[in-house]
């Protein structure tokens, strides 16, 4: 079920959820969420993925995980469905997370609060919508 021009829901959400509420799993994930990646993937021009497990790939926790997930921190941002893991095909985790933050007024009027340090996520990027002031800019956080 595609919730943007390139995303379908399945990309957002893990397999169980999308079994058990189909369409409805858009419930699960923030909007801002798809229109950060949808805007992403039209400034790259490339496809980006989150989750791939629709497709027969491993990926099924990079956006919204259930309460009772052992992937990722207790209290982590993807179980209140404002997170997403993604890589953007052709660019290294560094070069996105220079990106965002070179772009950061960009990525702030999406929404983004929040990036992990690409020292952390060497294979992939962390981008959340938390709530923080606007004046603060984008966090770094180091997990």
């Amino acid at each position: 079920m595609k919730v943007s021009q390139n995303f379908t829901i399945q990309e957002f959400v893990p397999r169980s959820i999308f079994n058990k509420y189909g369409g409805n799993s858009a419930w699960f994930i923030d909007p801002r969420i798809v229109k950060l990646m949808q805007v992403m993937r039209d400034q790259a021009g490339v496809p980006i993925t989150v989750n791939n497990w629709h497709t027969r790939g491993p990926l099924q926790n990079r956006g919204y995980r259930t309460p009772g997930s052992k992937v990722g921190a207790f209290y982590s941002q993807h179980k209140r469905g404002v997170a997403v893991d993604f890589n953007v095909q052709g660019m290294t985790s560094k070069e996105v997370f220079d990106w965002v933050m070179r772009e950061s007024q960009l990525f702030i009027s999406l929404g983004v609060t929040t990036i992990e340090d690409w020292n952390f996520t060497a294979n992939w990027t962390h981008l959340d919508l938390r709530w923080r002031s606007e004046r603060e800019g984008i966090v770094i956080v180091k997990p």
